[in-house]
């Protein structure tokens, strides 16, 4: 329609409309809805239906001869502690992706507002498959090759400004054919944003992650969602989601506020780091200063300097209270500054724990107690 006047759509309108929602996307991060309209010179073949499956069906068997009205844009922006919360992420080297079914520049818009994308420079599909066939001339069929080849791909490449840093923007009908090499260039971006999304590709994006030996958190609140959550190592419901996702979640936001994870994260990073501060206390302490005095009794006939009474009361004094100080330390300055541990490596125990504990807290503890 144009001026009050239906006039019939041809290629330079069509192409009007497609670059006013590029455009709109692009530069304001509007969600374009396009309003229709059709007449009905009888009667409406909507009117009366009461289901909503046999109402769907109506409507896409009438989805034709429709008058274009207009356009409507509209603007969701992001809440104010996003961008301090990605921030905090990025520090903790955490990286965050965005996947989304809005339109592939409304998603880039939204991730730049957000911080999750901070690259000047964009990659697409045509870049991922470009360096696929950088590989594939290079004859880099090995896995680990192919990898290798992308990092220093990613890392050379003059386009990208920052140093380690490039963004990728992905739409869901370009995941479509995409084989193991295509998704190990993928997971060595530092900022994805995957747009136009559906549920099974969600999964996907989850699963290819997941394969990568990446621990994988994904936020939902619908129903849609709960495929991916409760494909990922935690899933984070919001507390506003429907009962569906906050059931399939390991963690759910009661005051739907993104920053709450931030808090979580640190807490949890907190806890682990007093946890070994207490073992490592508690296991020179009560093991070996106190089977040292026994072995030397029964070895070198030397006499035990306190007995079982007094060295159970010297436990409880010494052993409880100290825990109960080193699990409530507070945090270091740097504790989000920390990149996250590998949990197949950095376990709470290893042997590095049981040679401090036993080779060189636990020896100074008994030379320094019985001289």
């Amino acid at each position: 329609m144009q001026n009050g006047e239906i006039v019939p759509m041809d290629h330079t309108r069509r192409s009007r409309i497609e670059e006013m929602q590029h455009r709109w996307a692009a530069q304001y991060g509007c969600r374009v809805l396009l309003l229709c309209r059709r007449e009905y010179t009888e009667s409406n073949p909507l009117s009366g239906i009461a289901d909503s499956a046999e109402l769907y069906a109506v409507a896409c068997q009438n989805m034709c001869e429709l008058c274009v009205v207009g356009l409507v844009g509209l603007v969701d922006p992001p809440r104010d502690e996003i961008l301090d919360s990605v921030g905090k992420f990025r520090g903790a080297g955490i990286r965050v992706f965005m996947v989304t079914g809005d339109y592939a520049p409304t998603a880039a818009f939204v991730a730049r507002q957000c911080g999750i994308i901070t690259s000047t420079t964009v990659d697409g599909i045509d870049e991922i498959n470009a360096r696929v066939m950088v590989n594939k001339t290079e004859k880099r069929t090995d896995d680990i090759a192919c990898r290798s080849t992308a990092r220093s791909l990613l890392v050379s490449d003059s386009e990208h400004t920052l140093a380690n840093r490039s963004s990728l923007v992905v739409s869901g009908p370009d995941l479509h054919g995409l084989g193991a090499v295509h998704w190990d260039i993928i997971a060595l971006y530092d900022e994805c944003v995957f747009a136009r999304i559906t549920p099974e590709q969600k999964l996907q994006v989850v699963e290819e992650m997941r394969g990568r030996k990446h621990i994988v958190a994904v936020t939902g609140d619908e129903v849609n969602d709960v495929p991916a959550m409760r494909a990922a190592h935690v899933g984070v419901a919001m507390g506003n989601g429907t009962q569906v996702a906050k059931a399939a979640s390991n963690v759910v936001l009661l005051d739907n506020n993104f920053s709450s994870l931030v808090v979580a994260i640190e807490c949890g990073r907190l806890l682990f780091i007093n946890l070994k501060k207490v073992i490592v206390y508690l296991l020179p302490m009560t093991n070996l200063s106190e089977i040292m005095p026994s072995l030397f009794n029964v070895v070198l006939g030397l006499p035990i300097p306190l007995s079982t009474f007094l060295m159970l009361v010297i436990n409880t004094i010494t052993d409880v209270w100290a825990s109960v100080v080193l699990i409530h330390e507070e945090p270091e300055t740097d504790l989000m500054l920390h990149p996250p541990r590998n949990p197949s490596k950095d376990g709470l125990v290893d042997v590095r724990f049981f040679i401090q504990a036993y080779g060189f807290v636990g020896l100074v503890q008994t030379i320094t107690g019985h001289t």
